[in-house]
């Protein structure tokens, strides 16, 4: 699974923040040329990738929570799987 709805134009994307914890690793990047923000979360065990456009009024809270930008289908099931397991361990 991937998505990346701005990697044709965002090769000059600044990352502002970054975190990894039981295989999921969350960026947050700014895309200057859009004056766009994305959350990119990637599952590091099988490659799971997947990339979200989100507000930029919003954007530390979806680096922060970023299971509650990801849309609710099933091709996403699997990211959500890791992001489950992944809040488990915090509690």
């Amino acid at each position: 699974m991937s998505s990346s709805p701005l990697s044709a134009a965002t090769t000059e994307a600044r990352e502002l923040a970054a975190r990894e914890s039981d295989g999921l690793r969350v960026v947050l990047l700014w895309h200057p040329r859009e004056d766009a923000v994305t959350v990119t979360l990637e599952d590091t065990r099988d490659g799971d990738r997947l990339e979200l456009v989100v507000p930029r009024n919003r954007a530390l809270h979806a680096f922060c929570h970023p299971f509650a930008y990801v849309p609710r289908t099933a091709a996403f099931a699997p990211l959500l799987h890791v992001g489950a397991r992944a809040q488990s361990h915090l509690g």
